[in-house]
């Protein structure tokens, strides 16, 4: 009788020990498609969020090029100024020369008189 019940126990032994491998089989395939099911939820997450960024990396970028346009046309009109500047502090130059001239002659001539 006690080799009886040692094997309807190990009988039972073995049949709780593929209970618990069917168990943990359909786990494991359900965490499978699981983690399947997540990974694409991620990977769009992450492909939107990504377009996103392109998206307003490239409205940036855009930005920065008008942006950079007006700097471009400020310094080229502040180079004409300059310039423009330029040739009347030499007219103004030029013309003190000539006064200075005027001056000196005047005074030759008042010297000569």
């Amino acid at each position: 009788k006690l080799d009886n019940d040692l094997t309807k126990l190990d009988n039972k032994l073995d049949e709780t020990k593929k209970e618990i491998k069917a168990d943990f089989a359909l786990l494991i395939s359900k965490l499978d498609k699981d983690s399947k099911k997540v990974n694409k939820k991620v990977n769009k997450n992450v492909n939107k969020k990504m377009t996103e960024m392109k998206s307003t990396l490239d409205k940036d970028k855009e930005e920065m090029k008008a942006h950079i346009a007006l700097v471009s046309t400020d310094m080229n009109d502040i180079k004409a100024n300059v310039t423009q500047l330029s040739h009347r502090l030499e007219k103004i130059e030029s013309a003190s020369r000539l006064n200075r001239q005027d001056d000196d002659l005047d005074r030759q001539a008042e010297g000569q008189v």
